[in-house]
């Protein structure tokens, strides 16, 4: 609303003034005036007629003086009214067409939006939510927040045009204890982005703030004696499947180069800063085309490929800043027979028996993807990456038994195995790395059920990520596991 606006309401306002006291805002007729009174020959009016006048036009001035003074409050009103509306269309139109980029939010829980760098917190963003990046200061966007600016953390913003932070490790909220692994390269340590460490923080992580947790507690980190842990990690339809023994860690695949840079969040969260292996299934995009991230970021010691046109896949898929890392890692053609080991764990390659002469973007590369039995104790974790039944099968025919196992991640996403090829693993649990759009058939279900085999699924709406604990006799399962 405008000042034309504003004239236009206060000459309405006059005009039903005008009509409800017609008598009090007319001025009287000169000639009616003339005939209404009486004239002496003095040329004075009857003095009783003048003293009625008088006390009529004192009466009307003070009713016209009310008016226009309720009329004067009004405007003013309604001007405060319009001052604040034009403001808050200023601001809406600043942020609509002022230059910056759009972000979503991307946490497990909430985010905390505070006034500076590390400042006070002055509200929280939940995952999903869309904001309006001003600018980026160091590893803090300044984000358009209420009628101005709050800042958040960098890590926990998806943005495009913003690679650099988008690859940032999270922010470092303890200092480092014994047993404790170092952050990786990139986490926010100089004085301007370390958090207050007295009366703010305690020796728990704040990991309801810059590092979110549904349940406020820190995650253990990469387990240092004893045990395996597996985690199949709920980052779309992709496997992206993190093994820990013995204070070494070897992650799988992880999908495109998005859900890399996830999987990089989700083992910063535990701890993890370094990778002994990171496996490339096969030449396929949407399981290593996030591997050159992980390099960059994690630094394996050998890069495990069933072949070695997966190394040009993985350095063809890296960004400009990932490209040095990519070429400069330590590559090993695993092949069928060979092993190596993870801790006290042993990761033992079963097929394929022989590598189809294709190119890493065809569709017949899933023929050549890398089969691989992870043995901890008496338990059995079979990785079938995207084989397909028909090589399992040949895989037992070559190797009876060689398929048997407690865990069997099922073979290209939600796509299944037969009852007769999922006999050959007799499995406890079926593991299918998926998105919620593509769910296993109920089909598949029933066959998994049939063998007793429990099939777990990696979508929130199932069970999420899922962890997997074992001491060499026995598996711990838990569900919906939070990073």
């Amino acid at each position: 609303m405008r000042r034309k606006s504003i004239f236009a309401l206060v000459v309405s306002l006059f005009v039903m003034a005008f009509v409800a006291f017609p008598g009090q805002l007319r001025a009287e007729d000169p000639l009616s005036t003339l005939q209404n009174h009486e004239i002496t020959d003095s040329g004075m009016g009857n003095p009783g007629a003048a003293v009625s006048d008088s006390a009529s036009t004192a009466t009307t001035t003070s009713q016209m003086e009310q008016i226009v003074g309720s009329l004067e409050k009004l405007i003013s009103e309604y001007e405060r009214l319009i001052a604040q509306l034009e403001e808050q269309v200023r601001q809406a139109e600043a942020a609509a067409t002022s230059p910056g980029t759009f972000g979503d939010v991307d946490v497990n829980s909430k985010l905390n939006v505070r006034a500076g760098p590390w400042g006070t917190i002055i509200g929280k963003l939940s995952h999903g939510d869309k904001v309006l990046i001003a600018e980026k200061e160091g590893d803090w966007f300044k984000i358009r927040f209420g009628d101005g600016y709050g800042y958040v953390h960098s890590y926990y913003i998806d943005a495009a045009g913003y690679e650099s932070a988008s690859q940032i490790l999270p922010p470092s909220l303890t200092q480092p204890t014994s047993g404790v692994q170092t952050p990786a390269p990139g986490t926010p340590s100089s004085p301007d982005t370390q958090p207050p460490s007295d009366s703010q923080m305690s020796s728990t992580p704040e990991i309801t703030s810059d590092a979110p947790s549904d349940d406020g507690q820190a995650t253990p980190g990469a387990t240092t004696e004893g045990g395996l842990r597996i985690t199949f990690m709920d980052i779309g339809r992709n496997d992206g499947i993190l093994i820990e023994c013995a204070g070494e860690v070897a992650f799988f695949d992880a999908g495109m180069h998005s859900y890399g840079l996830k999987a990089i969040k989700n083992m910063s969260a535990l701890g993890i800063t370094k990778l002994k292996y990171y496996v490339g299934t096969h030449g396929h995009a949407d399981h290593i085309g996030g591997g050159a991230a992980i390099i960059k970021a994690l630094k394996p010691d050998q890069v495990l490929i069933p072949h070695d046109k997966v190394r040009s896949a993985i350095q063809k898929q890296a960004t400009s800043s990932e490209k040095d890392a990519a070429k400069n890692a330590s590559y090993k053609v695993l092949k069928r027979g060979g092993s190596v080991m993870l801790g006290t764990a042993k990761i033992e390659c079963l097929g394929p028996l022989k590598l189809v002469d294709t190119e890493p973007g065809a569709i017949a590369e899933n023929y050549n993807s890398i089969v691989l039995m992870l043995t901890y104790g008496s338990n059995r974790f079979l990785l079938t990456a995207d084989t397909t039944g028909n090589i399992l099968s040949s895989i037992d025919k070559a190797s009876p038994g060689s398929l048997k196992c407690d865990v069997f991640k099922s073979p290209h996403h939600n796509g299944g195995v037969s009852k007769s090829v999922l006999r050959l693993a007799s499995p406890k649990y079926v593991v299918v790395s998926t998105s919620k759009d593509c769910m296993p058939s109920s089909s598949y279900k029933s066959t998994c059920s049939s063998l007793n085999a429990k099939m777990m699924i990696t979508v929130g709406s199932a069970d999420g990520n899922i962890r997997m604990i074992s001491n060499g006799e026995a598996i711990n399962v838990e569900r919906n596991v939070k990073f």
